[in-house]
């Protein structure tokens, strides 16, 4: 697994100011991408963003669509009004899995726009919230995550 630690976010300095950082932010994530790959040509990948995370993704799936084998999105920012437009070419499986209750990216947002997204698919959770992976949930939607990526990426 690798990561990318966002300007202004864990270790890295800095302050994300603005969205068009966002494609900067997506950027590093190909230019790791880049290193997974040349450590390992041998594997296959898969994208997986959180928040800003997922729309890096969209952004860089935007700028790359056949950067990865599939893609997962979990609470995609309501900011993110453009991800029908940046994935009207998409070529690979995308999932997003949303907290139904998600108060600081509401889910309204992605069910406006994932329909326009070709192959994408959006799973929402009832008792979830913003930060699916830590709350109480987080077993159901590590299941679906895996499930979705062991249906894409063997």
């Amino acid at each position: 697994m690798w990561a990318v630690d966002h300007v202004g976010h864990g270790l890295t300095e800095g302050e994300l100011t603005d969205a068009a950082q966002i494609r900067g932010l997506a950027q590093n994530a190909l230019q790791l991408l880049d290193i997974a790959e040349a450590e390992h040509p041998e594997l296959s990948f898969a994208l997986m963003g959180h928040s800003l995370g997922a729309a890096t993704a969209i952004a860089a799936l935007g700028a790359h669509p056949q950067a990865v084998r599939c893609a997962v999105l979990c609470g995609t920012p309501k900011s993110v009004t453009g991800a029908a437009d940046d994935l009207a070419d998409n070529v690979i499986p995308i999932l997003a899995v949303h907290g139904v209750d998600d108060r600081l990216a509401p889910v309204d947002a992605v069910r406006e726009w994932i329909g326009g997204v070709p192959d994408a698919s959006l799973r929402e959770f009832e008792d979830g919230g913003h930060d699916l992976l830590h709350e109480k949930i987080h077993l159901q939607v590590t299941l679906s995550v895996a499930e979705f990526l062991d249906d894409h990426m063997s």
